[in-house]
């Protein structure tokens, strides 16, 4: 009873198969001129909203990378400064006693107050 049965990765590869096609005529259509106006908005429409679902993943993608990437110095900030020069360290880059200075002199440009000019 099973060997009537497709099997789904099978179907999918079907459906996709089909779907391409169609997408390639009406691409085919459309450089050619075939589409009506309708058509063409309802394409239009459809590219739009495919670019303002990437342009808000890229968003989003973005705000977590920032988060992430705040909450690491989060971390670094509650080590000491060795503990995190050490943290930084990789093989070729700055020694450890220059990742310290650096770390010391942003931690201090950091927690110095701002000094505000009137003009």
């Amino acid at each position: 009873m099973t060997d009537h049965v497709i099997p789904y990765e099978q179907a999918i590869a079907n459906a996709r198969a089909v779907l391409d096609a169609a997408l390639d005529r009406i691409a085919r259509d459309r450089a050619a001129g075939r589409l009506s106006p309708e058509a063409e908005a309802r394409i239009a429409a459809a590219e739009q909203r495919y670019a303002d679902r990437q342009a808000a993943l890229k968003a989003a993608a973005i705000r977590e990378a920032a988060r992430i990437w705040r909450r690491g110095n989060d971390a670094l900030d509650r080590m000491t400064v060795p503990d995190a020069a050490h943290a930084c360290h990789v093989p070729g880059g700055p020694s450890l006693a220059e990742l310290e200075q650096r770390i010391t002199a942003d931690r201090a440009a950091r927690t110095a107050p701002s000094i505000r000019t009137a003009r």
